[in-house]
């Protein structure tokens, strides 16, 4: 469960909307990693919290650049879009209660071989 937090923008914009607006509109699921990061920058980013397809945001001209989940960033392609900077790279970790653990090792035991086994999979795939 490896990608990476990013920021992408249309592919027909020819420059950094960030460093050309004095205002710019993000739209993004994770609001306030992307107040922290264009706060860190000293941009004046106003974030626009959507839930959804977010690559459709700069399209219906809701936002000038998106902050998502990437990938292999084909979706990011297929809507026009090109990432301009990784945030963070973002790996998936499985936790376990302790007592459910103790409790309950059978169902949790099945749970975690089902996702070992998703992973073989995906690595075959690879």
């Amino acid at each position: 469960g490896a990608c990476r937090i990013s920021v992408a923008r249309p592919k027909t914009v020819t420059e950094d909307p960030a460093a050309s607006q004095s205002r710019l509109r993000v739209a993004t699921k994770y609001p306030t990693i992307a107040r922290r990061h264009f706060a860190s920058r000293a941009i004046n980013a106003e974030i626009v919290h959507l839930n959804g397809a977010m690559e459709l945001a700069p399209t219906l001209d809701l936002a000038s650049v998106i902050v998502d989940l990437v990938d292999t960033g084909s979706t990011l392609r297929a809507n026009g879009l090109m990432e301009t900077e990784t945030i963070a790279h973002v790996t998936s970790r499985l936790i376990v209660n302790r007592v459910a653990l103790k409790t309950r090792p059978e169902e949790i035991g099945l749970l975690i071989e089902r996702f070992r086994a998703a992973l073989s999979e995906e690595a075959a795939a690879k």
